[in-house]
C-alpha cells in the first residue's frame, strides 16, 4: 500500500489538499491485476493545523509574533550576526502608564490602543525587522546591523520613540501614551536569547526611572543596580526580625519660643549589621516586596513609644511626626492599626502628625478624603510633606481635613538669593495662614534662611542648622537643653 498527502483539483479548478492511499488487487496466483485508490479532502484538517500553529506563534489580540516565534527569530538572526561578524540589536518596550488608559477608560480602549500601537511599531520597522508582543504593553523587537551596532539602534529607537508623539485615536479620543526602550546588542551584551532579552529590560526600566519618553542602551552597571536590589529585596525579609530598624529623630523648632516642639521618626536600616541602607533606596523595595506596612507598624509604636520618653526628660510635650508611604496609605486597615498602636502605648492622639505626599493626594481623591477622615476621627493630625513639588492643586486643600503644609527643601536651598524660590515660599506661608494650616520649613541649613523664615512667620523649622537626624540616645542629651535657638530668631545656640 502506498499513502501520502498530494494536492488535488476540483471540477471548479479550485486546489485542495487530499490524502492519497493506494492498494494493488492480486489474483490467487499473486499477480497484480489492479488498483483501488482511496482518497479523503483534507482542507478542514489542514485548516486547522494551520491554525493551530498560527495560535502557537502569533499574538491574537495584534497578529505579532509572539514569545516563542520571537525567541526563534533572535536565534537565527545571532546565527546569522555569527557567521557575518555583524550585530543584532534586542528592544524591550513599555508602554508609559498604559494601566491608567485601562483603569480610566476600560481595556476595550486598552486593547485598541495595543493594536494601534503594533501597527504604528511594524510600520517604523524594516521588512526584515521583527516585531513581538511579549504580553500585557510590552513589545519586543529584533534589528540586524552589519556595522556600527549601537548608533544604528538609537536610530530606530528614536524612530520609536517619535511614533508616539502623536495621539492615538480611539473611539474619536485622542489618547497621548509614550513609551520607555531598552536596548541590548549581540554579541556585546550577551551571546544567549534569555540574556539579551533581560538587559533589554533592565535597560527599560532605567528609562523609566530616568523619567520615561526615552531609551537606554544597557550597561553593566545597570546589572549591577538590579542585582543590588535583588540582594536588598531578599535581605529586607526577616531585617524587622533580626532587629536591623532604627529609628532616628530630627528636632522641629519652634521659631516663636526657639524649643524643640517636635520630632519627625525617621527608619534607617543596618543592612546584616554590616550598611547602613538609606530609606530613599529601601522603602521602595520594601513596598514591592509588601512588608511597607509592618515595618510602618514598627516605626510609628516604637516613636510613639520613645518620644512618651523624650516628654520627660525635655519636661514638656512633643509633636511626633511620622511619614506614611503609598502602599501604608492605601491598606484597607490602617485607621484599625493606628488606633491600636495608640491604645498599646497610651501616646496621645492629638499630638501625632501623619505625613503624606501630595502624589497620594492626588491619586484617588474620594478615597484619600475617606481615609484621611478616618484619621481625623482619632484625633490624628495630617501633613503634606514635600508641598509644592509635586501636582499641587488648591482644591484639595480646602476638601481635606490637613493641619500641615511642609515646605520641601529644594525651595529653602535657595532662600533668600533666588527670587522665584523665595516668592514660592512666601506664597506658601501665606496660603497656609490663610486656610489656617501650620507651616513647617525642612532642610534649613543657614543662619539666612532661618531669617528669612521667621521674617514670613513660618511656624516651625528643621534642617541641619539645629540637628541632624538623631538616635534615641544622642537626642535625649540635645532635649535637656532648655531652648535651641533665642527666641525671634536671633541667636543658635550650640
Amino acid at each position: 500500500m502506498w499513502e501520502s498527502e498530494i494536492w488535488n483539483r476540483r471540477k471548479n479548478g479550485e486546489v485542495y489538499p487530499e490524502w492519497l492511499s493506494i492498494n494493488t488487487i492480486r489474483d490467487s496466483y499473486g499477480n497484480i491485476i489492479d488498483y483501488v485508490a482511496l482518497f479523503h479532502d483534507i482542507t478542514d484538517i489542514k485548516q486547522s493545523e494551520e491554525k493551530f500553529q498560527y495560535q502557537a506563534n502569533y499574538d491574537a489580540l495584534t497578529d505579532l509574533p509572539n514569545r516563542q516565534l520571537f525567541n526563534d527569530r533572535l536565534k537565527m538572526a545571532m546565527s546569522r550576526a555569527r557567521r557575518n561578524n555583524s550585530y543584532v540589536g534586542v528592544f524591550f518596550l513599555d508602554i508609559d502608564n498604559f494601566k491608567n488608559v485601562n483603569d480610566s477608560l476600560g481595556h476595550y480602549y486598552g486593547d485598541q490602543l495595543l493594536q494601534q500601537v503594533a501597527n504604528r511599531l511594524s510600520g517604523c520597522c524594516r521588512e526584515e525587522d521583527t516585531v513581538a508582543r511579549l504580553g500585557g504593553d510590552e513589545f519586543l523587537l529584533i534589528s540586524n546591523y552589519d556595522t556600527e551596532g549601537l548608533k544604528s539602534a538609537a536610530r530606530l529607537a528614536r524612530r520609536v520613540i517619535d511614533i508616539f508623539n502623536k495621539p492615538f485615536l480611539i473611539e474619536k479620543n485622542e489618547i497621548y501614551v509614550s513609551t520607555s526602550v531598552g536596548i541590548s546588542i549581540y554579541p556585546d551584551d550577551g551571546d544567549e536569547i534569555e540574556v539579551l532579552v533581560k538587559n533589554a529590560d533592565v535597560a527599560m526600566y532605567r528609562a523609566k526611572e530616568k523619567g520615561k519618553n526615552q531609551f537606554k542602551l544597557y550597561t553593566e552597571r545597570m546589572n549591577q543596580k538590579v542585582l543590588r536590589k535583588i540582594e536588598l529585596s531578599n535581605a529586607l525579609r526577616g531585617a524587622l526580625e533580626r532587629g536591623e530598624f532604627a529609628v532616628f529623630y530630627q528636632p522641629k523648632v519652634d521659631v516663636r519660643k526657639g524649643k524643640i516642639a517636635g520630632l519627625e521618626a525617621l527608619v534607617r536600616w543596618n543592612c546584616n549589621s554590616k550598611e547602613m541602607i538609606s530609606p530613599y533606596e529601601f522603602i521602595p523595595l520594601a513596598e514591592d516586596a509588601g512588608v511597607i506596612s509592618s515595618i510602618g507598624e514598627w516605626v510609628l509604636a516604637t516613636a510613639c513609644r520613645d518620644t512618651l520618653e523624650f516628654c520627660s526628660v525635655c519636661d514638656h510635650d512633643l509633636m511626633l511626626s511620622v511619614n506614611l508611604s503609598v502602599r501604608q496609605f492605601r491598606e484597607e486597615g490602617l485607621k484599625d492599626s493606628i488606633k491600636r498602636i495608640l491604645d498599646e502605648t497610651g501616646f496621645p492622639p492629638h499630638h501625632l502628625t501623619l505625613e503624606i505626599t501630595e502624589s497620594i493626594v492626588i491619586d484617588n481623591i474620594k478615597k484619600t478624603i475617606k481615609v484621611l477622615n478616618d484619621i481625623n476621627k482619632l484625633g490624628v493630625k495630617v501633613s503634606i510633606d514635600d508641598f509644592g513639588t509635586g501636582y499641587s492643586s488648591l482644591s484639595y486643600l480646602k476638601r481635606m481635613p490637613l493641619d500641615e503644609l511642609k515646605i520641601d527643601k529644594s525651595f529653602i536651598d535657595d532662600v533668600p538669593d533666588d527670587s522665584d524660590s523665595s516668592a514660592i515660599v512666601t506664597t506658601i506661608i501665606s496660603l497656609a495662614k490663610n486656610l489656617k494650616l501650620k507651616t513647617v520649613a525642612e532642610g534649613v541649613e543657614t543662619v539666612e534662611q532661618l531669617t528669612f523664615l521667621c521674617g514670613e512667620e513660618c511656624n516651625e523649622v528643621q534642617g541641619y542648622l539645629f540637628s541632624k537626624p538623631l538616635p534615641v540616645q544622642a537626642l535625649t542629651k540635645l532635649l535637656e537643653e532648655t531652648t535651641i535657638m533665642d527666641p525671634a530668631c536671633s541667636t543658635i545656640r550650640e
